[in-house]
């Protein structure tokens, strides 16, 4: 087993192919403090793991997840951040910008959104590392995730216009269709809240009113992302006036 990498907060190994990540003890915290937060954190992970490659983004594939440690599949590749060029950076991007929005579209936060946390293998994107992520539906948390990303662009690939193209991948509509096709959202999941009385209990619909909801859904999600982006404009005018 080969120590590869090391963080403030886990220690990841190489064992016999596959990808071993360990939460590390805080000696500074009370002791059942750090064994909580180190196995809830341990699990959250796991389970975004899951959650992400449900909705059709690449991550590695998870094999086990004990105590304090995920073991994972190691993806063969290479660091985004060594291979962004000016012959495929526009591809990248907007790949990067479609793969963030259906995790956006499902409520889940990366945390730490970079170049050197996206694997290419075969021209394929993975995304690795999702120790600070988080589930919310807030847009605020969505917008920083984007900000973080943003930062990124700006001050590692200075010389590539990465967020024009980021953006032409994060607002595209077939994204929506993609994402309500693989949750195979319902009329009635959708419209099942006891505030909402457009659904009519035992309703059934023709395929054209199938259709129309499907419609529906997809803008809603479309909505959803919208406002991602302009709370993330103002967030970013804040920081330029400030």
């Amino acid at each position: 087993m080969k120590l590869i990498a090391q963080g403030a907060e886990a220690k990841i190994y190489l064992d016999r192919g596959k990808i071993k990540k360990e939460r590390i003890c805080k000696k500074y915290r009370e002791k059942e403090l750090d064994i909580f937060l180190r196995k809830t954190r341990t699990k959250k992970e796991a389970k975004l793991l899951s959650d992400v490659k449900r909705v059709g983004v690449k991550v590695p594939t998870l094999f086990d997840v004990k105590k304090f440690l995920i073991e994972m599949e190691f993806v063969e590749g290479s660091k985004l951040k060594k291979v962004l060029n000016k012959n495929n950076y526009k591809n990248f991007s907007r790949k990067i910008g479609e793969e963030i929005a259906k995790m956006h579209l499902a409520d889940i936060i990366h945390g730490d959104l970079t170049t050197s946390n996206l694997i290419v293998k075969k021209r394929e994107l993975y995304f690795i590392d999702f120790g600070l992520g988080i589930e919310t539906k807030g847009p605020e948390q969505k917008a920083s995730d984007l900000l973080t990303l943003y930062q990124n662009f700006k001050s590692v690939h200075p010389e590539f216009d990465c967020w024009k193209y980021f953006l032409t991948g994060y607002r595209r509509k077939e994204t929506e269709k993609a994402f309500v096709a693989s949750q195979r959202c319902t009329v009635h999941s959708f419209f099942q809240r006891k505030n909402d009385a457009s659904f009519p209990e035992g309703k059934r619909f023709s395929a054209k009113g199938r259709k129309d909801v499907q419609a529906l859904l997809e803008q809603r999600m479309f909505q959803r992302k919208t406002s991602v982006l302009e709370v993330f404009e103002k967030i970013l005018k804040r920081r330029r006036y400030s």
